[in-house]
């Protein structure tokens, strides 16, 4: 999602459309922080589940 920020407002900035760069960040922020923090969640689960092996 934050790449698809960064390449909406390359374009933007590319193609000279201004508001590209402003929506780019509107419609793509709150998506973006929201599936970064789930990853984060599941990493941190998933991590914290796995077995571990014995290093005895």
């Amino acid at each position: 999602m934050a790449f698809a920020i960064v390449l909406t407002q390359l374009a933007g900035l590319l193609l000279g459309q201004g508001v590209w760069i402003d929506r780019a960040y509107e419609v793509f922020a709150q998506p973006s922080i929201i599936s970064a923090i789930s990853v984060g969640i599941l990493g941190y689960a998933y991590y914290n589940t796995v077995e571990k092996e014995s290093t005895v």
